[in-house]
């Protein structure tokens, strides 16, 4: 018994010196266990770097603030997606089209179709295919309202109704009949129930559509003119019609009942036909060459009063042999608004002294750019690229106080970019 009592303590001896010894270890481990600073560091991430600081995007121009951008634009008051269009695809030029329209040519392998857009909302209103065997002499012109069109082709009209453009209401050759001696030339349609037509020898008949049933003659210009100087221009609002024959400017009513001149002018040109309604229709400018060295060309603008009967002012344009395409009337009617295509500008001159106030260099878009006078837009239209596009800039341009005078912006893909500014 003795000796298993002395082995039992032997063994517990052993077995509590070996826990001792364990416990010694473990706690000796944790006092070596490496600091923070002895710990292998962890693989190198690097700092993502912040990016580099960008340009905004550019905004419009807002007159009255000073934008924070080096580059000044002006973005379009409207941009209209045209799908269908291809490169081909034209601003048409147009005679007598009333106000808020305008018409795109398109040109394809199995034809030319011409397509009405309101310049408000920019949709086509309708379409109608191009007639006739002279691409070149073809006009079209459209109702105020949008409800008719008419194409002058060939001495023919014919009247399509936006409803149902496929085929014509109404052709017909207004002055056809034996022994025939004039000529349609150009139409325009005053209203849903009113036509006007010009003959080749300077006749203006008044038609009622969509019948075509004759009405009156508006006036009659004498035989044997040089027919190349006779100009034309139709105030929708007012119902007037302005007729420049030479140095002699005449201003008719188109109403039905009217009859007689209802102003008379003498103008300073001799062999120039540019006349413009102001948009309200009260007064008129005649615009003719002048030679003011041997190697300059002017346009001189008289502005007449029509209720007053006489001129009001007069004012130099300096063009330097340039040929004029559009003119209008700016907002307020104290500026013109000029577009030369061989030029590829559209200017802005103040009638007072015929000073230049602003300009914008159309570039590229030069032959396609249209300028709406009566609207006062500018349309230009983009193709290509592809899609088409056509944008729409009103006119004449805000410039911001801060920026330079006389400023002169560029077209460039879509915005008008201001070529220098001045602080």
């Amino acid at each position: 018994m003795l000796f298993t009592a002395v082995s039992a303590s032997v063994l517990l001896f052993f077995l509590f010196a070996w826990l001792a010894r364990t416990l010694v270890l473990i706690g000796y481990g944790f006092a070596r266990t490496p600091t923070a600073a002895t710990t292998k560091p962890a693989p190198y991430t690097p700092t993502p770097k912040a990016p580099e600081p960008i340009d905004p995007e550019p905004k419009a121009v807002d007159p009255g603030q000073t934008p924070g951008y080096e580059r000044e634009i002006i973005l379009p008051n409207r941009e209209v997606i045209l799908p269908r269009y291809g490169k081909e695809s034209r601003i048409a030029e147009n005679s007598h089209l009333p106000p808020n329209w305008y018409i795109v040519k398109e040109s394809t392998s199995s034809g030319a179709a011409f397509h009405l857009h309101d310049s408000g909302r920019g949709h086509i209103a309708a379409s109608i295919p191009e007639s006739g065997s002279r691409a070149v002499g073809v006009q079209i012109t459209a109702s105020p309202s949008g409800l008719w069109l008419a194409q002058v082709a060939d001495s023919t009209l014919r009247l399509h109704s936006s409803r149902n453009p496929d085929d014509p209401i109404l052709k017909w050759e207004p002055y056809a009949g034996a022994g025939r001696t004039r000529n349609l030339t150009r139409c325009a349609i005053l209203s849903d129930e009113r036509l006007l037509t010009v003959s080749d020898d300077g006749s203006f008949d008044l038609w009622a559509i969509p019948g075509g049933d004759y009405i009156r003659r508006v006036v009659a210009l004498p035989a044997n003119r040089d027919r190349a100087a006779v100009g034309s221009d139709v105030c929708h609002e007012r119902s007037l019609l302005a007729v420049r024959d030479g140095s002699k400017l005449g201003v008719y009513s188109l109403e039905d009942d009217a009859s007689g001149t209802l102003a008379e002018f003498a103008t300073a040109g001799l062999s120039d036909s540019r006349i413009r309604f102001t948009p309200d229709g009260k007064r008129i400018a005649a615009i003719s060459r002048v030679v003011s060295t041997p190697a300059m060309i002017d346009d001189r603008v008289e502005i007449f009063d029509i209720a007053a009967a006489k001129r009001t002012a007069s004012c130099t344009i300096p063009s330097g042999r340039r040929d004029t395409d559009e003119w209008a009337w700016s907002v307020g009617s104290e500026e013109m608004l000029v577009h030369r295509r061989d030029l590829g500008a559209v200017s802005v001159y103040r009638l007072s002294d015929g000073k230049l106030q602003s300009a914008i260099e159309l570039g590229e878009a030069r032959n396609n750019a249209l300028l709406d006078g009566p609207a006062q837009r500018l349309h230009i239209l983009a193709s290509p690229p592809l899609p088409a596009r056509l944008y729409g800039f009103d006119l004449p341009l805000r410039t911001p106080a801060n920026l330079q005078k006389n400023p002169v912006w560029e077209y460039k893909a879509g915005v008008l970019e201001l070529k220098k500014a001045a602080r």
